[in-house]
């Protein structure tokens, strides 16, 4: 099977599970025990924390480990307005429902205000109009702007956005899901206050994550129960998969450049052989720039092409319609809608990892024309 799909979610690696299958009988304490079994546990956490936070340049005090990225952006959001007093949210229509539907849910129980920036074409928000808000605004503000779309890649001027919230005193949260052990993250040289990951896109487990909050910013925990997480996660911490995400962000970082670039190249690749396909445009130009791991293709709806998707999967080949974060449901992206409004175009994501090959790029190819002319003779 070939599988195009890691922007839902990546394998784990060999050294990963060698990870989670070490730990497994060694550190069944609870973490908060004070006996040796609690203490051997607290020491895995602790390091884990350490090595994530040395990674991104920042106080293991500033990581606290979630459930995943879902559960930390709305740590962040609801957060902001009970703990910071934010009364307005600046976002845009393209972010991930993690980030949307939060923001619906506040704006019901909070009255708070709820500003969505235009996006161009290939995914952008209009920072003029960001700089224009942000000026005009005497309450604490948070802005929150994902880094890498997860339906398109497109990517955010992280320094540009960083820069304009510094110089308005705007709290600043991404949800950086899909950019996490993607590409060289580093909070010591962009600030940003509030950052989400999710440690199964980047090869590690599914159901662990983790919040960088910067220590200058206090929120209150979103889950309510023991003290654990130094008050702001209760909750008896998941020791083995707290371990095995670290190992897979240091296995992330020690190979990062030779992975962007075997990875880009694949994407070159592909994006390449499917541009002779008459009709075939990129969304967000996915081709031409954005994340190096995704490539968003819009097929020309007709006989041939409605099925593709299905089709694909029949080939044993793994490809997503879109967003992965509709329970399996596929319908129309919110993010294209937004971009290009209503069209009658298949929309395809490829989004490919270290462990592909150009040699699986070239299959996939070749399933797609063989499936495509095999419609046109049947018509």
């Amino acid at each position: 099977m070939i599988y195009f799909d890691n922007a839902a979610s990546t394998p784990l690696l060999p050294e990963v599970i060698d990870e989670i299958h070490a730990l497994l009988p060694q550190v069944f304490g609870n973490p908060s025990s004070i006996h040796d079994y609690g203490r051997r546990a607290r020491v895995v956490i602790e390091d884990a924390r350490a090595c994530i936070a040395e990674l991104l340049h920042v106080a293991p005090s500033e990581i606290t480990f979630t459930s995943g990225g879902t559960e930390a952006n709305n740590m962040v959001l609801w957060g902001a307005v009970r703990k910071l007093n934010v009364q307005h949210i600046i976002s845009s229509r393209t972010e991930h429902p993690a980030v949307l539907n939060p923001l619906s849910a506040l704006v019901n129980e909070y009255n708070t205000k709820v500003t969505f920036l235009q996006v161009d074409k290939n995914g952008h928000p209009d920072l003029t109009q960001l700089e224009d808000l942000l000026k005009a605004e005497d309450k604490p503000v948070l802005v929150t702007l994902m880094y890498a779309n997860n339906e398109t890649g497109a990517l955010l001027p992280l320094k540009d956005v960083s820069d304009l919230c510094c110089a308005a005193g705007a709290y600043f949260h991404s949800d950086m899901v899909q950019t996490f052990g993607k590409l060289n993250i580093d909070f010591s040289k962009i600030p940003v206050g509030f950052a989400s990951a999710s440690a199964h896109k980047f090869h590690g487990p599914k159901g662990i994550g983790f919040l960088y909050r910067n220590s200058k910013n206090s929120i209150e925990p979103y889950i309510l129960g023991g003290g654990q997480e130094r008050q702001m996660r209760a909750g008896t911490e998941n020791t083995v998969y707290i371990a095995a995400m670290a190992k897979a962000l240091q296995l992330a970082y020690n190979r990062m450049e030779e992975n962007q670039l075997h990875i880009a190249g694949l994407k070159r690749s592909l994006a390449g052989k499917l541009s002779e396909l008459k009709g075939v445009t990129f969304n967000a130009e996915s081709d031409k720039g954005g994340l190096h791991t995704l490539l968003s293709v819009a097929f020309p709806h007709n006989p041939q092409t409605e099925m593709l998707l299905y089709k694909l999967d029949m080939q044993d080949v793994a490809v997503s319609g879109g967003s992965a974060c509709a329970s399996g449901a596929v319908h129309q992206s919110h993010v294209l809608h937004e971009l290009y409004g209503i069209t009658d175009k298949i929309n395809l994501r490829f989004s490919f990892s270290k462990l592909n090959t150009l040699q699986e790029v070239n299959k996939v190819t070749g399933i797609i024309y063989e499936i495509l002319q095999h419609e046109e003779i049947e018509k």
